[in-house]
């Protein structure tokens, strides 16, 4: 018979404990954030306290307690979602954990989740291919595999997760609650695959409110009750004392249950490093100076502040910045110049609109100055001056050598460019952006209505434009040649085409030849 000592220890826990912060949701305002800043103004709560217990090969061992007593908390550190606040964990092997949710994305299929759980499992794609089929039939799922997992009941979903979990062929597997909402075909099944793991050398840590399930699948109990451990030990010596508790619990009042939870979670609130020091001293953990230093150890990483005031400083000077880089993209101003005058960019650039493309490109000599308009009221005056007299012959109006054009739309498409758009509409950069002020044309995009010259579009575009289709053997050189224009003027006419590979009979813009 193989004895505890000739098995090898998967899971051990050395006086571990976890703290929380607690934020009171009461408080707003400058208080709220000093809390959240400041440890002194922060409230500790410690989930567990002081926790140790050894597990080896083979070995089932159930974790019980109310509700809120840590055993979520416990299953997390030794599955690795959480560190311990203080003390040591040593895991050796791997861990898989299932519970009610963990793992699974509401917005998958129960298919898309077994792959997603499998690959965040480090299982391959190929593996995971190989073993869909088990999977499904093991979780008879099968009608429902393909329907998004938020359609799921809770025990459809444990079915999932832990059919998925029992195909990784885990060292040790942390079931919280898996299997409480299981059927019970399914629990018959999955108790034939926990005692096949067992069989192997397999370690379970089994988190259950069920008594039976714990007394008939666990070889120890582990009771912790706010935190602390009340017992540990094999099932036959545990479990009648935590049954004994239960009965006594459920005989008191509504109040007196109330009372007692607070005067235990009081004391979970009241804990300390101090009371945890005191707490090893008395196990004579620190006797000599070999234990002090392992005291130390154990509560070093818990001693160190949450946050040192170099990481606070790093913070809100990253907020500063966030906030700065803001207000510039509301500005008239850029970064750079708000930077050496923040004065000036207070008091006139801020929410102030920026420069368009044209001003901007008037601003830098690509554009000339825009021509001062005549003031209208000097008008009356100076065609009164000039008024002939009744007898002298009318002088005939001067008609305009060129009428301005007519103006219509042209939406942008994928692949347009500022140049290939004005070459296809026989006008100039300029122009464009004369004829569009508001717009900025530095970054067009697909969709974007820009006004363009109707008749240098449908009139002079059309008497020089003509359209080409590709011919077995032609290429972008060949028909640039034929046309005596460049490959990149070809590929400014079609803006909207891939020419780096021609297909027969593909139809492309080209100019009209003489």
């Amino acid at each position: 018979m193989i004895t505890e000592d000739d098995k090898k220890i998967k899971v051990k826990a050395i006086y571990i404990t976890k703290r929380f912060d607690l934020i009171s949701n009461n408080k707003k305002g400058r208080a709220r954030t000093k809390e959240a800043f400041f440890e002194g103004n922060k409230q500790d709560f410690w989930a567990l306290r002081n926790v140790s217990f050894e597990l080896y090969d083979g070995e089932t061992i159930g974790i019980v307690g109310l509700n809120g007593s840590g055993k979520s908390t416990l299953s997390n550190i030794i599955s690795g979602q959480i560190s311990p606040t203080t003390g040591q964990v040593e895991i050796n092997g791997e861990v898989s954990i299932i519970s009610a949710s963990a793992g699974l994305n509401n917005n998958l299929t129960g298919r898309e989740n077994i792959r997603l759980k499998g690959l965040m499992s480090g299982m391959s794609k190929r593996e995971i291919e190989a073993k869909m089929d088990d999977i499904i039939a093991f979780s008879e799922l099968k009608e429902f595999i393909d329907q998004r997992v938020k359609t799921y009941s809770s025990g459809m979903r444990a079915k999932l997760g832990f059919s998925v979990m029992v195909h990784q062929d885990p060292d040790i597997m942390v079931i919280d609650e898996g299997l409480a909402t299981g059927d019970q075909t399914f629990v018959g099944k999955s108790k034939k695959k926990m005692f096949e793991f067992r069989e192997k050398g397999k370690t379970i840590l089994l988190v259950s409110h069920s008594i039976p399930t714990i007394r008939e699948w666990s070889d120890k109990v582990l009771w912790i009750h706010y935190g602390a451990v009340k017992a540990y030990g094999s099932v036959e010596e545990v479990l009648p004392q935590y049954e004994a508790f239960i009965r006594w619990f459920n005989g008191l009042e509504r109040k007196e249950q109330e009372e007692y939870k607070t005067k235990a979670r009081q004391e979970q609130l009241s804990y300390s490093l101090e009371e945890y020091r005191q707490e090893l001293t008395e196990l004579k953990v620190g006797e000599n100076r070999k234990g002090k230093r392992r005291i130390e150890a154990l509560t070093a990483k818990a001693a160190k502040k949450k946050s040192s005031m170099s990481t606070k400083v790093l913070l809100c000077l990253s907020a500063f910045v966030l906030l700065w880089l803001a207000l510039v993209n509301t500005s008239s101003m850029t970064l750079k110049k708000s930077l050496r005058n923040p004065l000036d960019f207070f008091q006139h650039h801020l929410f102030q609109p920026k420069e368009t493309f044209l001003e901007r490109q008037r601003a830098t000599g690509n554009l000339p100055p825009q021509p001062v308009e005549e003031k209208q009221d000097e008008q009356p005056v100076q065609e009164t001056e000039n008024k002939p007299a009744q007898n002298e012959p009318q002088p005939k109006e001067e008609t305009p050598a060129e009428a301005e054009p007519k103006l219509t739309e042209y939406h942008v498409q994928v692949g347009d460019t500022l140049d290939a758009i004005a070459l296809h509409f026989n006008t100039t950069i300029e122009e464009l952006a004369r004829l569009n002020p508001e717009q900025d044309l530095n970054a067009l995009l697909a969709g974007q209505v820009l006004t363009v010259p109707e008749s240098q579009a449908s009139e002079e575009g059309d008497n020089t434009l003509s359209e080409y289709s590709v011919q077995v053997g032609d290429t972008i050189d060949s028909i640039a040649a034929q046309f005596h224009i460049s490959p990149e003027e070809l590929i400014q006419l079609n803006p909207t085409q891939d020419l780096s590979n021609l297909t027969v009979e593909q139809i492309l813009t080209v100019p009209t030849t003489p």
